[in-house]
């Protein structure tokens, strides 16, 4: 049974839960960076001192400037992208043509050797990436002629879209989900519960659902016909802060973002 210390044990005095609205003002990427880096550092039993040292000066935002630096650098190298289009990189190429390789082992030489004997050949390495390579199924890659006018590029992708959803079996979806991650983020407050994680860890102890809820959920700053509760913490709220080490879940995320959602600021992510 917990004790009444444990029960009433209180945050941190550097801790202010109003200072974490400065994540508002980030972007979709740094702010599921700074979770990403928290988590990590949590469930992989580092040293903390830095990293609480850091927070203790109020200081919000652990995002490496170095990871930040970088992170510029690949976007200036790159033309635009949107949600829905997004210009292949140098790298995204080789990627795809080492899987070539791996699926299709036989090289063109091999091809024009069995089409000089009169074999059908040439045949997959003519088929489209999307319809040959299933990982590749809902991304169809295009030449696109930026000699043509722009209106005949629209024409042709409007006429082309539903052919092309036909062939692969995607069909278009009814509505565009609107993405959580970030929602989530914010609301469920799951960067200032990985700090109190964080800095209990470093001192030895582990903050209960319940104290949990009782600092990150004040009761006057939320619903009173329905409060969050240790349930809450146990069953969603916690869980979903700690999914943020899963490597899985990075990579999905980073993906999200590099759809065009990274440089988004959150709060017009949210509005």
């Amino acid at each position: 049974m917990a004790t009444r210390k444990e029960r009433t044990r209180h945050p941190p005095t550097w801790f202010k839960l109003d200072s974490y609205a400065v994540l508002l003002a980030v972007t979709n990427n740094q702010l599921c960076e700074e979770a990403f880096y928290r988590a990590y550092k949590l469930t992989h039993f580092c040293d903390l001192s830095n990293l609480i040292t850091r927070l203790a000066s109020g200081q919000i935002c652990l995002f490496h400037e170095p990871r930040n630096r970088v992170l510029e650098a690949q976007s200036d190298a790159q033309l635009p992208p949107s949600q829905s289009i997004r210009p292949i990189s140098i790298m995204e190429l080789d990627n795809i043509h080492q899987l070539i390789e791996k699926q299709f082992p036989a090289t063109i030489q091999d091809e024009k050797d069995r089409f000089a004997n009169g074999e059908p050949a040439l045949v997959n390495l003519h088929a489209s990436v999307a319809a040959a390579m299933p990982h590749h199924v809902t991304q169809v890659l295009n030449n696109i002629d930026l000699s043509a006018a722009d209106e005949d590029i629209l024409a042709d992708l409007k006429a082309l879209l539903p052919i092309w959803r036909e062939q692969l079996c995607y069909p278009q979806p009814n509505q565009s989900k609107r993405n959580s991650i970030i929602k989530n983020i914010i609301e469920q407050n799951i960067i200032p519960m990985l700090d109190l994680m964080l800095w209990a860890r470093h001192k030895g102890f582990q903050y209960t659902d319940e104290q949990l809820a009782d600092i990150l959920y004040p009761s006057h700053l939320g619903n009173p016909d329905n409060p969050i509760t240790a349930k809450h913490i146990s069953d969603t709220r916690r869980p979903n802060a700690l999914k943020f080490a899963e490597h899985d879940y990075q990579d999905a995320i980073r993906r999200w973002c590099d759809l065009g959602h990274g440089t988004k600021i959150v709060k017009h992510e949210l509005s």
